[in-house]
């Protein structure tokens, strides 16, 4: 099965670290929604924190909200990922979040393929 297949049935939200980018990524290709994601970096070095900091991808009505750092993703890192959305009156809350340590395109990639009701 191929990543480009993701999210063609629905909406899905995923996160990878240590991967050539370090990302919190949300797809639908069937439809747009109010999104935003949020994406917490961690360097770790030897046992110890060398870098910390957060990527936001702001509220937008689109099919795919990114935060991600292009090409930071070379050594141990971890991602901590959130993904929020807009209910029908306007109203945030947080769909999914997921803490992982590694480029595992399964972790909330392929499970996730729930109609969320608008």
């Amino acid at each position: 099965m191929s990543t480009a297949n993701a999210a063609f049935n629905g909406l899905t939200h995923h996160s990878r670290a240590s991967c050539v980018n370090n990302e919190t990524i949300s797809w639908d290709a069937t439809k747009s929604w109010e999104l935003r994601t949020w994406s917490n970096h961690i360097h770790v070095k030897d046992g110890v924190i060398v870098e910390n900091h957060t990527v936001v991808d702001d509220w937008r009505n689109t099919k795919r909200s990114a935060a991600l750092h292009w090409g930071e993703g070379v050594g141990k890192w971890s991602v901590y990922g959130q993904h929020w959305m807009k209910d029908t009156q306007g109203r945030p809350f947080k769909k999914q979040e997921e803490i992982v340590f590694d480029c595992d395109i399964y972790d909330g990639w392929w499970e996730w393929n729930e109609e969320v009701v608008s």
